[in-house]
């Protein structure tokens, strides 16, 4: 219950302040804890001046009562430990001469003073006597704080200013100081503490305004951090400035000798007390915030210093300044704390398998440039082979990353880091380019044909059987030109457009996505898949053409030209009365089956899957206005041309009429055609920009 009646004690004292104008020392208390309740006891009636010399303290509490031994605690006893005889603690201070006690101290912060003076009630009383002001003078100058303010004492000034916990409910952390109130409140008292002018005259039944006026108020509410135009005022304030105020008013009253002066000069004192405090209070801040600026320059400086003791001693193990400069964001290098032999020994087995990492990383980093500068070689010289061919023959040329990958190159380029590799270097290899190229393209057919040789399709009565095909010697078309192998690329150019599908031997070499462009940001081989949805999208349409799945070919079908459309997907409302339709090519077709799942077809969410699109060919006339449509859809527009008859737009594609005004100008030619005389030049097929559509009736609800 001790606790208890401590926190009595506490209460009246606050009682008694409500009404008697003090300068104690409550703020040596922590809030809600008296601050005798663990204190030594004093025999202090004759103070003398040298403070503490010859005191004898005596005990608050009788000896605890001896408790009988029993067997179970005999066993649960454990061993006494000796006393470490560097033990530090604070039993010596109080027996110090005064002048030494208080030289000590006056070195401390002002911080330090207060926690020291909370310890006990000698060092309580030691320094809140007038003989110590000198003591807290002292710290405070040290630091460059502003002087206490005329109501305020020394030890008061030094617990607001430099304290961190709340000082009306003790919460720790609590560093933001309202220098209009004098308090340092957290954000909980500040809401329950904190109240607008009219909400106290409200609360209080205040008749008499002007005793507003009397008590410090700030500018800033509890529930916001901007300063307002109304006046906040701590609750407890009002309440005992009511009290001062309503004593001398009843002074007056009773006709006391000099009552009505006495209240008159109160009020006017509280006046000038509330003008000071209110501008003073600027002032204060503003010193907080150079002090708080101040110490993070000091606690930086000291995290330097450890920081750059650290590195230095890195470098003398033989580190990579390179690798140990990324712990720069370790906590052990955040550290203020001066670098010791100890501390070195604790730390090192935390920082050094970090830089090892590091330094593998660094090495894997370096590698990884070195080899895309020995990449950049080949690729300039690849160029420079490029512009001697025909330009129609470029779009066949794989990529740079896929000569790289071909020996002799691939030796160079891997070549040991302390190799120097140079231009001359591949001049061996570039002089086998050709063979080397043609071989390439032998290989990557042939790797074609084996898919569809191991392919186990599924397909329908009328689908076809790559084996038999390709083995059937009535049948002299390659597997890969049949209209029904289609395959699918994984690589990167799905990032760029949509998922679609790859049909015949001239799209199966030039399509090259993660083309030059991207060299450097994946070197991933590109990777293929026979799409047996594709195939079976294939044979559908190729029967719709009249022509068979099994002898059909890529040629056959774009001979055809004809254009289809989807009967599952929905026709959509562009316009009140205009409703329209998709229409696809082949080609189309056949990526718009394997683009969208079996459960989600174009504006339609099935529970169930479907089989496959169902097809079927559009008239002549509106396949004509879909065609028409292709021709002017804005993939055409895009900066993808480049001249047939020269190099200059190789590397610097440009827009179909810049193309034509260079034929104009510099090859005479006022009619180009296509290919001939300038193409697209695109690394992988891109679908159209726009929906190519067509008009429909409104469809039946």
């Amino acid at each position: 219950m001790a606790s208890r009646s401590a926190r009595a004690r506490a209460k009246s004292q606050l009682q008694r302040r409500a009404v008697e104008e003090e300068d104690g020392d409550d703020f040596l208390e922590d809030a809600g804890t008296a601050s005798d309740s663990k204190a030594v006891e004093v025999n202090s009636s004759d103070e003398e001046d040298d403070y503490g010399k010859d005191k004898k303290t005596a005990r608050t509490k009788a000896p605890a009562t001896k408790r009988t031994k029993t067997s179970s605690s005999a066993k649960a006893k454990l061993p006494l430990k000796h006393k470490n005889r560097q033990e530090k603690n604070l039993s010596l201070l109080p027996t110090m001469p005064l002048d030494v006690l208080f030289e000590i101290l006056r070195r401390l912060n002002p911080m330090d003073i207060v926690n020291v003076a909370r310890t006990s009630k000698i060092f309580r009383e030691t320094l809140t006597s007038h003989g110590a002001v000198t003591v807290w003078k002292a710290a405070r100058e040290r630091r460059g704080a502003p002087e206490p303010p005329s109501d305020m004492t020394e030890p008061g000034w030094a617990a607001l200013l430099f304290g961190n916990a709340c000082q009306n409910c003790g919460a720790k952390q609590v560093k933001a100081v309202d220098f209009m109130l004098r308090r340092r409140l957290c954000l909980k008292c500040k809401k329950s503490g904190i109240f607008v002018e009219s909400r106290l005259k409200k609360d209080l039944r205040i008749l008499d305004k002007t005793v507003f006026d009397l008590v410090p108020h700030t500018e800033t509410g509890p529930w916001a951090n901007n300063r307002s135009n109304s006046r906040f005022f701590w609750k407890e304030d009002v309440e005992r400035m009511l009290l001062k105020v309503a004593a001398l008013e009843q002074d007056v009253l009773t006709g006391r000798q000099d009552a009505k002066a006495k209240l008159h000069e109160f009020k006017q004192k509280q006046r000038n007390i509330v003008q000071d405090i209110h501008s003073s209070a600027r002032q204060y801040q503003q010193w907080v915030k150079k002090d708080d600026r101040d110490r993070q320059t000091d606690k930086d400086t000291l995290v330097e210093r450890r920081r750059e003791a650290i590195y230095d001693r890195l470098r003398e193990m033989g580190h990579d300044e390179r690798d140990f400069i990324r712990l720069k964001f370790e906590p052990e290098l955040g550290s203020t704390v001066q670098l010791t032999d100890r501390i070195w020994k604790r730390i090192l087995p935390i920082l050094e398998p970090q830089i090892l990492q590091f330094q593998e990383e660094r090495l894997a980093a370096e590698r990884a440039t070195l080899m895309d500068s020995r990449r950049n070689i080949m690729h300039d010289l690849y160029q420079t082979y490029q512009r001697s061919l025909v330009p129609s023959q470029w779009k066949y040329l794989p990529r740079t990353l896929d000569i790289c990958e071909l020996e002799p190159f691939a030796q160079l380029i891997e070549a040991p880091t302390d190799v120097v590799v140079t231009a001359e270097d591949f001049g061996n290899g570039m002089k086998m380019l050709l063979a080397l190229l043609s071989s390439l393209s032998e290989r990557k057919l042939e790797e074609f044909r084996d898919v569809l040789r191991v392919e186990k399709t599924d397909l329908s009565d009328n689908a076809h059987q790559p084996d038999a095909v390709a083995s059937s010697p009535h049948n002299p078309v390659d597997p890969l030109e049949l209209a029904t192998s289609v395959f699918q690329c994984e690589g990167q150019c799905i990032r760029y457009h949509e998922r679609c599908s790859v049909i015949g031997v001239e799209e199966l070499m030039t399509h090259h996505c993660d083309a030059d462009y991207t060299l450097f940001f994946n070197r991933s081989a590109m990777s293929w898949n026979f799409s047996l949805r594709g195939a079976q999208t294939a044979s559908s349409l190729v029967q719709l053409a009249g022509l068979d799945p099994k002898t059909a070919s890529v040629s056959d079908m774009d001979q055809k030209d004809l254009r289809f459309t989807c009967r599952l997907c929905k026709p959509v409302q562009v316009s009140a009365n205009l409703w329209m339709a998709n229409g696809y090519s082949w080609r189309r077709a056949v990526s718009h089956a394997v683009r969208y799942s079996p459960h989600w077809h174009r504006g339609t969410r099935r529970e169930s899957p479907v089989e496959g699109c169902s097809w079927q060919v559009l008239p002549a006339t509106v396949a004509e206005e879909v065609k028409s449509k292709e021709r002017i859809d804005p993939k055409w527009d895009a900066k993808l041309w480049t001249c047939g008859r020269c190099s200059l737009y190789m590397t610097d594609l440009q827009d179909r009429g810049d193309i034509v005004r260079h034929l104009a100008a510099m090859h005479a030619t006022l009619e180009p055609e296509e290919p001939g005389d300038l193409f697209m030049f695109e690394r992988f097929s891109r679908d159209f920009e726009q929906k190519i559509g067509y008009s429909v009736p409104k469809p039946e609800s």
